[in-house]
């Protein structure tokens, strides 16, 4: 992973990549698959609910910002334009393919561009176009964030603590939160800010293999509570009613703030031919 800096972290290419692969899984598994039917060994839960490899990217994004730019004074305007660079090209063609496809099949091109500038508010962009929405909303707050980081660090969890109470008043009011806690920055916001505080205690986390193998053991298996439960589309229904919707991102959150800190800051990847590879 290159920084717009021109820094390589190759450690942080292969948390991509094993959050790119659950993605996939996710989306191509099959998603007529009885909800009943679970892979049996402990580990293989995550991929079954690899939709967890969206909190693995965005805790990852909230860690590789703060690595970056939190003893540097940040350039709004140059910031944003490399994020439009990154992001905007690939973004566009998706979206004029889905628009394409919908006015192909029938559906009101007016209706249809209305949930696409929607999209920049809500999460209504399509094929995971939400998760850009949600990212967006993180860049237009990461200036706040990391004045907030550099004066006050543990006021991170201040606004975590907040994120968790609004989603309890939202799950007893509304009976379900599973649709706010995974497509918008109100749930997902945790994971950036885990991220965050991941950088904060990197040098405490580096090299501590006990603690590392405890998190990744208690973690699998909680995914693999969750997932015989019924996951995310079977607990009992979509959307979920469960309770646990209102710590599941808070709970990723943490645990791979820790694992991407501790695989980052312990192990160094040389710059040769497996490395790269591996990259």
């Amino acid at each position: 992973m290159k920084s717009t800096e021109n820094r390589y972290y190759p450690n942080l290419d292969h948390v991509r990549a094993v959050a790119a692969f659950f993605v996939f899984v996710w989306h191509f598994k099959g998603e007529n698959l009885p909800n009943h039917i679970h892979p049996g060994p402990l580990g293989l839960s995550l991929l079954n609910e690899g939709h967890c490899g969206v909190s693995l990217f965005v805790v990852l994004s909230g860690y590789l910002f703060t690595k970056l730019l939190a003893d540097r004074q940040i350039n709004i305007l140059k910031f944003y334009a490399n994020r439009a660079i990154r992001l905007a090209p690939l973004l566009l063609v998706a979206l004029a393919l889905h628009t394409w496809v919908n006015v192909r099949n029938g559906k009101s091109l007016a209706g249809f561009s209305l949930s696409l500038v929607k999209g920049f508010i809500l999460p209504t962009w399509p094929g995971g176009g939400w998760s850009i929405t949600t990212e967006l909303h993180f860049y237009v707050l990461l200036p706040l964030l990391l004045v907030l980081y550099r004066r006050r660090p543990l006021g991170i969890g201040g606004i975590v603590i907040a994120a968790l109470l609004f989603r309890q008043i939202f799950w007893a009011w509304h009976g379900s939160v599973q649709q706010i806690a995974y497509f918008t920055i109100l749930g997902r916001i945790d994971q950036f800010l885990c991220g965050m505080m991941g950088w904060y205690f990197a040098s405490r986390i580096k090299g501590q293999h006990l603690v590392a193998a405890g998190v990744l053991g208690a973690f699998l298996i909680f995914y693999y509570g969750f997932d015989r439960a019924g996951g995310f589309a079977d607990m009992p229904a979509y959307p979920s009613p469960a309770w646990i919707w209102v710590v599941m991102p808070t709970v990723e959150g943490v645990a791979f703030s820790i694992l991407i800190v501790y695989y980052d800051q312990t192990f160094a990847f040389k710059k040769n031919m497996l490395g790269s590879m591996v990259a």
